[in-house]
């Protein structure tokens, strides 16, 4: 299978580690850039193991698109699995949100049911 990243989930990337490295002290180039090697290798084992995954279970529009999730981290990375015209399946990572950030309401729905 090919893996293809959504432009969007490159910009989650980048957006995360471009506010992190200016609001704590600790982080530095060298760190970021480890970092996010390992998410795009984590990403592109999608390649081998993108039917492993649990079905997503943090966003609601994740859901009911049918995403699968994959964990990294902490970066939650919404993907499908399609086939092209030729037969040649394809992981598209959709979209991308770090735990940090994620205020969707489906978590908050699963913290009162768990209550």
């Amino acid at each position: 299978m090919r893996v293809v990243i959504r432009r969007r989930v490159h910009a989650a990337i980048k957006a995360f580690y471009g506010a992190s490295i200016l609001l704590h002290a600790a982080l530095d180039r060298a760190i970021v850039h480890a970092k996010e090697k390992r998410l795009y290798d984590a990403i592109r084992g999608l390649e081998k193991y993108a039917g492993i995954h649990p079905k997503a279970r943090v966003m609601r529009r994740w859901i009911e698109a049918g995403y699968y999730e994959l964990i990294v981290e902490d970066f939650h990375f919404g993907y499908s699995i399609e086939q092209t015209s030729k037969g040649e399946s394809l992981v598209i990572v959709q979209d991308a949100v770090h735990s940090l950030l994620n205020h969707d309401e489906t978590i908050n729905e699963v913290n009162q049911n768990n209550k």
